[in-house]
């Protein structure tokens, strides 16, 4: 079934943001009942896990040194976020 693509960009919009809305809950639920800490041992592995599985399927990808470097300082600085807003949601402030 194909749709128009400004159908198929709104689409892709809506899945999106479930898609962050429901792992943004699920996290500060879980750092409720967990420490932040734990929380983020246990959502990023299985991150990293799913983002390697889209790049296998998506084939063969060349990565300068330049971009190692892009993506480990985005992966620390969203991490960093990651923890302080989890642990805004756990405290409810």
């Amino acid at each position: 079934m194909a749709f128009a693509p400004e159908l198929s960009v709104v689409i892709f919009s809506l899945l999106a943001a479930a898609s962050w809305g429901s792992g943004d809950f699920s996290g500060g639920v879980a750092s409720r009942r967990m420490s932040v800490a734990s929380v983020l041992a246990i959502s990023h592995p299985v991150g990293l896990v799913l983002l390697l599985i889209l790049a296998r399927i998506n084939g063969e990808v060349s990565i300068q040194p330049n971009d190692w470097i892009w993506g480990l300082s985005a992966g620390a600085a969203g991490g960093i976020a990651l923890a302080m807003l989890y642990r805004a949601l756990a405290t409810g402030r």
